[in-house]
């Protein structure tokens, strides 16, 4: 992993535990407009200060995001397409050194997954299978039942609440389904069929940075990072490197090695600010209706004669049937729906 340019830290000596290792523990805010891969707008991994500014400027004027969600996507519907509930808390690009960062992906040199072709269209029509299933709540994805899943790779802009004992390192966001926990003692992974949702970790430490490495990954869980999602094969390869560069920062660095996903190995690197305060509860399902106005949504529309729409707006919808003779006799009990594909 390339380390070299992000040795703004050197020098710096990170407080210990009672045991004697570098103090990784608090909670650590990793939220901001730097997403994992560069947009078409930025040409380096480092952004010019004017650059960056202007486009501070710009994602934090909401309407101007507005505009350019509808012009990318014309048919999304008006409600629910445009997350609200985070955007309050991205209002600057990532800093290494002072620094704007313009992807999270240093390698490749050009920001983008390299995603085999095969990986690429599998992911494709997986998505389009999902936004077209709408059977019953098991066939949602994951992320829309609240079930979230923290990395590895950890690069969803959460906060992080780690906490350290001699033996083990663990890991909380504020969206998890649980805590991920780090082996320290350990030297080998467990055998391959056993696949937890967050992979197997062990770790170890290597001068004041903890090394992280990751395998044995489950085939249901699906890796996401703010619009991106990141297929990982049960037997890839995730290693990474907290560091504790500053009183208020750790650096954190990843590379991911899964030639079955990948043309090659991809490697990122992002801060973790200081954070304060408690880390509130994920309560994504208090009062939230959607799974079921979702549900009903696709029912209305089935027995009107359509389909349900994908996210992007779908296809024309489909023109009503003919009126035939009026009856007022209710539709027999288990009357077929029209088919949908099977779940992902």
């Amino acid at each position: 992993m390339a380390s070299a340019p992000f040795a703004h830290g050197a020098g710096y000596r990170a407080p210990r535990t009672k045991s004697g290792a570098p103090d990784l523990q608090g909670l650590w805010d990793g939220g901001s407009l730097t997403s994992l891969t560069r947009p078409a707008e930025f040409k380096s991994a480092v952004v010019p200060d004017t650059q960056a500014t202007a486009y501070e400027r710009h994602q934090n004027d909401w309407d101007m995001v507005v505009a350019d969600f509808k012009k990318a996507l014309p048919r999304a519907p008006d409600v629910g397409a445009i997350d609200t509930e985070y955007k309050p808390k991205f209002t600057r690009l990532a800093r290494i050194g002072g620094q704007a960062r313009g992807s999270i992906l240093i390698d490749p040199t050009d920001g983008k997954m390299p995603l085999l072709t095969a990986t690429r269209d599998r992911l494709k029509a997986r998505r389009l299978q999902e936004f077209r299933n709408f059977d019953s709540v098991e066939m949602r994805p994951l992320v829309e039942r609240c079930i979230a899943i923290p990395g590895p790779p950890m690069v969803g802009g959460e906060q992080l609440q780690i906490v350290q004992t001699a033996d083990h390192v663990a890991i909380v966001t504020e969206s998890g389904a649980g805590a991920r926990i780090i082996r320290l003692k350990d030297k080998g992974h467990g055998p391959t069929q056993i696949a937890p949702w967050m992979g197997d970790s062990i770790g170890w430490w290597e001068g004041d940075t903890l090394v992280v490495e990751t395998t044995n990954f489950n085939p249901g869980t699906a890796y996401w990072s703010i619009g991106v999602r990141m297929p990982l094969a049960p037997s890839a390869k995730v290693t990474e490197r907290f560091s504790r560069t500053s009183p208020t920062e750790i650096l954190y660095r990843f590379t991911v090695v899964d030639p079955a996903n990948y043309a090659k190995p991809w490697s990122g690197v992002m801060p973790y600010r200081a954070d304060s305060g408690l880390q509130l509860g994920y309560e994504c399902h208090e009062g939230n209706y959607a799974l079921g106005n979702i549900l009903a949504g696709a029912r209305k529309v089935e027995r009107d004669g359509g389909t349900p729409e994908p996210i992007d707006g779908g296809d024309d919808p489909v023109p009503p049937k003919p009126a035939t003779a009026a009856s007022s006799a209710p539709a027999p009990q288990g009357s077929p729906r029209p088919a949908t594909p099977p779940a992902p």
